[in-house]
């Protein structure tokens, strides 16, 4: 696909650091406000600068192809995005480990509400996705994007699978696909708890997809904006951490050429990663540029030729 849908690229996956330690994590450590703040400013500084040297558009109206194909583009990258945002805290809520939680959640997430939303709108006819898919970043241990892009790619191929005779979506057998392609492709060594937790509540999963896809878009900074209200809605603790990834989609949304993004997503990274934020917080601000970069990459390949 071409470079103008490059700037929708979202949120996603929400997970890009591991934990360097086995210390458990609860859920209800609070966050760092004075640091979040700190950083929250830090980026502020840093985008109003980016942007005083580089041209912004409302990206829908510099799509070509037309506003329909840019509402294909934006669902997609809003599905990996909101899935991966929406899945890693519900992981963190729900393990043992908070970032470990958040890690699976997050990468479970994307790739689910990817899915769904591409089989819906029949937008898999990617298929020649090659090893350059996966852009590196100042962030060394991306392994998110990567697992998100390959094991997508993997469900969009035998995606008949999980279509019914109603072409309505098997999303119990999909669900189960993407546990056992991560399990296969473990490269975070999540273990048997860390499915578990998710799997037992993977109708959350679902539901919330629901809840987002029921919205009817504006403008671009409204839908977002709209989506990332409806996470902070489920995650009122993690408010400040979403308002920066929702603040990091808004700002990316305006950008019609990939290597200026990918130049606003590597300061962006700078800036969180030279922070004191704790893993966990890291993982959660990071996810955008983590996810972001492969998903774009991803559905804006030009098809295979026969």
């Amino acid at each position: 696909m071409k470079n103008y849908f490059i700037t929708f690229g979202i949120v996603l996956s929400l997970f890009v650091f591991i934990s360097c330690n086995n210390k458990e994590e609860q859920f209800t450590e609070k966050l760092d406000q004075k640091e979040l703040a700190k950083i929250e400013k830090q980026i502020a500084i840093y985008s109003a600068n980016f942007f005083k040297v580089n041209n912004t558009v409302q990206a829908s109206t510099q799509t070509k192809g037309g506003f329909r194909r840019f509402m294909n583009f934006l669902k997609l990258f809003l599905a990996d995005g909101s899935g991966g945002e929406w899945g890693g805290h519900t992981g963190a809520k729900l393990g043992k480990n908070k970032t470990r939680g958040f890690n699976i959640g997050a990468v479970i997430g994307g790739i689910l509400f990817s899915a769904i939303c591409a089989i819906i709108q029949r937008r898999y006819e990617t298929e020649n996705l090659d090893a350059t898919y996966l852009y590196n970043s100042a962030n060394k241990d991306n392994l998110a994007g990567e697992l998100h892009n390959k094991i997508l790619h993997e469900i969009l191929l035998e995606k008949d699978k999980y279509i019914a005779e109603d072409n309505v979506i098997k999303k119990d057998e999909l669900y189960h696909a993407i546990e056992n392609k991560l399990k296969s492709n473990n490269l975070y060594n999540f273990t048997d708890d860390d499915f578990n937790q998710i799997r037992n509540n993977k109708e959350k999963f679902f539901s919330f997809y629901e809840e987002i896809e029921s919205i009817e878009y504006s403008s671009d900074s409204v839908y977002i904006s709209t989506i990332y209200d409806k996470i902070i809605n489920h995650f009122p603790t993690e408010k400040e951490l979403i308002e920066i990834n929702k603040n990091y989609t808004l700002n990316a949304v305006k950008i019609v050429d990939q290597d200026i993004l990918l130049s606003y997503a590597n300061g962006f990274e700078k800036v969180v990663i030279e922070s004191n934020l704790s893993s966990f917080e890291k993982s959660s601000i990071l996810a955008p540029v983590a996810i972001t970069k492969n998903s774009q990459s991803y559905w804006m390949a030009e098809p295979a030729s026969n």
